[in-house]
């Protein structure tokens, strides 16, 4: 009996058990459909309200087109070097004794640079002043020579006379005349030796003359001075250094280099577009980052006349005065020139252009209200503007920064005009 009710007990324990799963888990379920519900109903309004925003027409901002001035100033960097530039060369062999400039140096022109010992050529000197001396000696003798010659075939020729008058008289024979005409040109024979001897020994003399001339003109070598006033840029020679006045030796940096920056030129690369425009006597100002508050201004001198085939432009020089030396050769700096467009050109602002593979393109918004992408030929990047040269009727209302979702085809709603 006890045992009965033992087993009765566990089947109460048991079913009140699982009643309190049931209610747990009916509590449970109830406890979720709670909570899914309202979130349920908050995804379908997202839904619906995400469903109405990409069915809505994009809301763009536009802006117009405006017409390029009818000049326009072409900003071109440029390659500054002075007018009088060059390198110093000796023009006589020898060694260098003293060196009296060095960089940075301005000098006059005619003023001396170095000294040059020229022991070969001094030499050379010598030894023709010497032939020089033997020819004037051999040209007495032979002169004395030639006066004696004269006297001779002088006298034959009077001994010649009388025997040809005796013979024709029956006086003397015949043979005495042969004998004294032979004479005669014996006589003949010798003067016109000497004279050729006379003649040999003043052309010498003329030669060894002439060679201790040259060498005279070039003692004045020793010396190497500046070609014209100016300011040394290079210095390549130092004392003992051996130089050379040959034209193969000639060709290397040189001992010194001058340039006079008080007349600058300065050549820019002009574009092909713009190349019926530049003018010799036009106008030219030169600005440079190291002297912002200060504009050079020039002349168009000359112009190369021809395109290059490689960048396509035309090769022109600007000449500037810089009386002060204030621009340096070498420098860099940038070139305005006011020039005419040649063509009728449209600016557009940067914000509006779409840079893609195949070029760059901008957003047009048609009467429909429809996007129309069209693309355009960029004639010059201004930073915050575009100059377009084809592409453009003038009247378009461009789409200020399209994004992604302007396609086209797409319809959009006008939003802020800018």
């Amino acid at each position: 009996m006890e045992k009965h009710r033992q087993v009765l007990s566990e089947v109460r324990t048991s079913k009140r058990h699982y009643v309190m799963a049931v209610v747990l888990l009916l509590a449970l379920a109830g406890l979720s459909w709670t909570g899914y519900k309202p979130w349920k109903e908050r995804q379908n309004r997202l839904f619906a309200a995400s469903k109405i925003e990409a069915e809505r027409e994009p809301v763009v901002s536009v802006t117009g087109v405006t017409r390029a001035p009818a000049t326009t100033e072409l900003i071109l960097p440029s390659a500054i070097s002075a007018v009088l530039e060059t390198a110093i060369y000796a023009r006589a062999e020898g060694y260098i004794t003293k060196i009296y400039v060095d960089i940075g140096d301005r000098v006059k022109e005619g003023q001396t640079l170095i000294d040059v010992d020229t022991p070969d050529m001094d030499e050379q000197l010598r030894q023709n002043r010497h032939r020089y001396n033997q020819f004037k000696a051999a040209s007495g003798a032979t002169m004395a020579a030639l006066v004696q010659a004269k006297a001779n075939l002088k006298l034959a020729e009077v001994v010649l006379t009388r025997t040809k008058k005796l013979v024709q008289q029956g006086i003397s024979a015949q043979q005495e005349l042969d004998d004294k005409q032979a004479a005669y040109d014996v006589a003949a024979a010798a003067a016109a030796s000497a004279q050729a001897n006379v003649e040999s020994a003043e052309e010498g003399k003329k030669a060894v003359n002439s060679d201790i001339e040259r060498l005279l003109f070039q003692t004045q070598y020793k010396k190497v001075v500046a070609p014209f006033n100016g300011v040394i840029t290079q210095r390549n020679c130092g004392i003992g250094n051996l130089v050379s006045g040959t034209a193969a030796a000639n060709t290397g940096p040189g001992l010194y280099r001058i340039s006079d920056p008080r007349v600058l030129r300065v050549f820019v690369a002009v574009p092909q577009t713009y190349s019926p425009s530049i003018q010799v006597g036009m106008g030219a100002d030169l600005t440079m980052t190291e002297f912002p508050d200060r504009v050079f201004h020039g002349t168009v001198v000359r112009t190369a006349s021809s395109i290059d085939p490689a960048a396509r432009t035309l090769r022109t020089e600007v000449r500037i005065e810089n009386k002060d030396w204030t621009i340096l050769p070498g420098m860099y700096g940038n070139v305005h020139l006011k020039v005419p467009n040649p063509i009728t050109t449209w600016v557009v602002p940067a914000d509006t252009a779409l840079a893609r593979p195949d070029g760059t393109f901008v957003a047009v918004v048609g009467a429909d209200r429809k996007i129309r992408l069209q693309k355009l030929t960029v004639s010059r990047d201004l930073g915050r503007e575009l100059e377009v040269s084809q592409g453009l009727r003038g009247d378009e209302k461009l789409v200020v920064n399209p994004s992604d979702e302007i396609r086209e085809g797409v319809e959009v709603r006008l939003g802020e005009s800018k």
